[in-house]
């Protein structure tokens, strides 16, 4: 259990649910272009996290299927999965500037009829 208490004291510093989820936003809204950069060149989210999801998926058939991709950043799951003939995708992220990257990119790939993008935070009621 967390000790708000210990952690004073050591001086780590305690935010509220709120001020956490501003940060996280914040962070994410920053590093937006980096991320997705990264997502698309990491061997490690390609061929490994990417790959397995993917084969998973498969095998319950995608075609003409709607998925929910909740942190969606740049959507790289929901890409994939448009590609192999899902009817929709959901993509959910807290950050703007990735619903943004990621509708430019959607856009690009003329992959964006597939997808509806929403701005959140999955916490938000």
């Amino acid at each position: 259990e967390y000790d708000k208490t210990a952690a004073r004291e050591s001086g780590v510093k305690s935010y509220t649910e709120e001020d956490a989820r501003n940060k996280n936003k914040e962070e994410y809204d920053k590093t937006a272009a980096a991320y997705e950069e990264w997502s698309e060149s990491n061997v490690l989210m390609q061929k490994c996290s990417y790959y397995s999801v993917m084969n998973e998926m498969e095998k319950e058939q995608i075609e003409g299927k709607t998925f929910l991709e909740v942190g969606c950043g740049p959507c790289p799951l929901g890409q994939r999965l448009a590609k192999k003939g899902a009817k929709k995708i959901y993509g959910l992220d807290i950050s703007q500037e990735m619903i943004t990257n990621t509708r430019k990119r959607l856009d690009e790939q003329g992959l964006s009829a597939q997808f509806e993008l929403v701005c959140g935070d999955i916490f938000d009621q």
